[in-house]
């Protein structure tokens, strides 16, 4: 069975059937049984069988030419494509960090260590030569996304200046590749693309971005004006209630029990306290249960995120790669510690406020420039010829990874806590939102995911919950309007019909935890979307009483939804998926 595009080696992509969005499982056998196809890696379609219905044959009218933006995407590539129709205005815009990347993927041999470094000049005009550009901005990071809505009913134009700063196919430490230009005006220029911008294009102001004003703490996930809302909504409303009992409630009663509850230690370096991303969780969930019922069995959380606030970096609470317990997940206190500082912003005294501001710093900093794999942005280097940033293969600006993505979500909110306070958290802020709106996230650039049904799901859950942090904290911005959310919600109920506990595809080893992820994060994807078919998806998949992972974001969602949203079934059989969506394990 084909789904989507097929990942061949040609450049030719297969139109294809799909099943329906809510599929149950006693007609996924007959499905797969229905439709047949072989496709070899140089593009040659076969004949199909479709039992009890004929003989059909797809020729070569059903090859599709590929989708520029979509090739080379093993790194951030560039979009939109040329001589698209741009189903957003403005379109959310990425382009590639090198301007060679092409010929750096073809080489023989790749380079040993690339090492660049580079600024960028993005240009939208209305005419090809740029003579009077609409948008003229020079930027750090090759997805800048701050923009109003173009004029629609026209063509537009854009290219991308490149202003190299460190140019090192072999690494800053080999003297003789490495080059230190550090240009001031672009030295070499993108080719130009166009896109058209049709009458009734949907528009996504994000103007917002360029110097966003966020209100008083608490900003995440709900806002101070709303603080009695939610206890009212936590009160009356049976879902919201059953959500705050179970999962908050039920777990800030356990952490009570802690050996240490009433006795926190002044330092993270023993063992008296250890796995700090469960810990936190469970901290997090007796500070909002004491936020919201002021009960005061609880109101010991809120000092003893005070005291780890005052822990220095490199015990068992730091972040992946610097000394954190459960590494993998360790960041996540980063996240805890933010949304601690946001809800008791106004009981901490001016001292403890500042310790948790420079916990930030330096939490944010390491994460920036020295996480463990050589830098989620940048990487830090000293040689004779060269000390500052630099961004390598692994950086997120160029390929990423699985866990530098995961830590800068759980980041992002401290970014967000001490955004007036800080130049680092402002410069970080707008990195990760411009990246989060003009890539999505690295593995479904495209909006399908090239990891399975689990590590894919697990991904796209990191994903959301920030997308609630940002839209609570700078509504303006608008960040549902993304079409990229949709995108996804359509690929993973098409790809994973219910039913299926497993899809045959991506990374394998992972796979019984998909149907957990769906459940965990579906609800949300239907509200920030308005799709209903995505909210059945999530009934269907068993989600109504699974709200383990971030708990008090889905107590708090009701508040960032306006109306109702009934649950439909879906009617639609057939899907285009991009060709990325259905390739690698991991």
């Amino acid at each position: 069975m084909i789904a989507g595009y097929l990942d061949c080696t040609s450049p030719n992509l297969l139109k294809g059937e799909q099943m329906s969005r809510n599929t149950p499982r006693p007609l996924l056998a007959l499905i797969i049984v229905a439709l047949t196809i072989t496709v070899s890696c140089q593009g040659e379609v076969k004949v199909i069988e479709v039992p009890q219905a004929g003989r059909v044959e797809i020729s070569s009218e059903a090859l599709l030419a590929p989708d520029n933006q979509m090739l080379w995407g093993v790194a951030i590539n560039r979009a939109p494509g040329d001589k698209v129709q741009a189903n957003v205005n403005p379109p959310r815009f990425r382009w590639a960090y090198v301007p060679n990347m092409q010929e750096l993927q073809l080489s023989d041999p790749p380079p040993k260590h690339l090492q660049v470094l580079y600024n960028f000049r993005f240009q939208i005009a209305d005419e090809p030569t740029f003579k009077k550009p609409i948008v003229n901005v020079d930027t750090e990071f090759n997805c800048y996304n701050e923009l109003a809505p173009l004029p629609e009913g026209a063509t537009y134009y854009w290219r991308i200046g490149y202003m190299c700063q460190v140019l090192a196919p072999n690494g800053v430490d080999d003297e003789a590749t490495a080059q230190i230009p550090l240009e001031k005006e672009p030295s070499e220029w993108s080719a130009v693309r166009s896109f058209d911008i049709a009458a009734g294009t949907p528009k996504w102001d994000r103007s917002a971005l360029i110097a966003p004003k966020f209100g008083p703490h608490p900003r995440m996930p709900f806002a101070k004006d709303q603080v009695e809302t939610l206890r009212d909504m936590i009160k009356n409303d049976p879902a919201t209630k059953a959500i705050f009992a179970e999962s908050i409630i039920a777990q800030a009663d356990e952490i009570t029990k802690h050996p240490q509850w009433n006795n926190w230690p002044e330092t993270d370096t023993d063992d008296r306290v250890t796995r700090y991303f469960f810990v936190g969780k469970d901290l997090l969930r007796a500070a909002m249960a004491y936020k919201i019922t002021g009960d005061p069995k609880y109101k010991n959380a809120v000092g003893i995120f005070a005291t780890i606030a005052t822990y220095p970096p490199g015990g068992r609470s730091s972040p992946e790669g610097m000394g954190g317990d459960k590494s993998e997940d360790s960041t996540s206190l980063t996240e805890y510690l933010a949304l601690a500082y946001e809800w008791f912003y106004d009981d901490y005294t001016p001292a403890q406020r500042k310790a948790f501001e420079t916990s930030f710093e330096w939490r944010i900093e390491k994460w920036l420039n020295e996480y463990q794999w050589g830098g989620t942005f940048y990487n830090m280097v000293e040689t004779p010829h060269y000390t500052g940033p630099i961004a390598n293969t692994s950086s997120m600006f160029i390929s990423g990874g699985g866990h530098s993505w995961e830590g800068t979500m759980a980041t992002l909110p401290a970014a967000i806590a001490i955004y007036e306070k800080s130049p680092l958290a402002r410069r970080f802020f707008h990195i990760v939102v411009n990246y989060l709106i003009g890539v999505g996230e690295i593995n479904s650039q495209f909006g399908g995911y090239n990891l399975g049904c689990s590590y894919g799901q697990s991904h796209l859950k990191w994903m959301l919950y920030q997308t609630m942090y940002v839209n609570s904290a700078l509504p303006e911005l608008q960040i549902f309007k993304n079409p990229y959310y949709k995108q996804v919600g359509e690929y993973f109920t098409a790809l994973v019909p219910i039913g299926l506990p497993s899809a045959p595809w991506g990374r394998i080893d992972s796979q019984g935890a998909g149907v957990s992820h769906r459940k965990e994060v579906f609800r949300l994807l239907a509200y920030i979307t308005g799709d209903p078919i995505l909210l059945q998806n999530w009934i269907n998949a068993g989600g109504s009483d699974y709200f383990n992972w971030r708990p008090w974001v889905h107590v708090a969602a009701p508040l960032h939804f306006s109306g109702t949203l009934k649950p439909e079934t879906g009617t639609q059989t057939r899907y285009m998926f991009p060709l990325t969506g259905l390739c690698d394990g991991a």
